[in-house]
C-alpha cells in the first residue's frame, strides 16, 4: 500500500478514502471558501495537533515537524 494525496491511500492502483483525513480536507475547503486565510487555518490545525500531509508522507524527515501545517499545504495552487 502506498500513500496517495492527503485523505487517500492507494491500494492496488485504486484510491481509498481515509475518513479522518477526509474530514480535515472538507473542513479546510469550507473554511477557505468562507474567507479564512490559509495561514489562520494552518495555525489552528497545528494547535489542534492534526498531523500534516508532509509528515504522513515522509515521517521523521518532515522539516516542519509532526504538526507542521503551512500556508502552502492549505492554500490552493490555482
Amino acid at each position: 500500500m502506498s500513500t496517495g494525496a492527503y485523505g487517500y491511500n492507494r491500494v492496488d492502483g485504486q484510491l481509498e478514502i481515509i475518513e479522518d483525513q477526509a474530514l480535515i480536507v472538507k473542513e479546510i475547503f469550507i473554511r477557505f471558501n468562507n474567507g479564512e486565510s490559509g495561514q489562520s487555518i494552518a495555525e489552528d490545525l497545528k494547535n489542534r495537533e492534526v498531523l500534516c500531509p508532509e509528515y504522513l508522507r515522509i515521517k521523521n524527515k518532515c522539516k516542519h515537524g509532526k504538526y507542521g501545517w503551512t500556508y502552502n499545504a492549505i492554500s490552493p495552487s490555482w
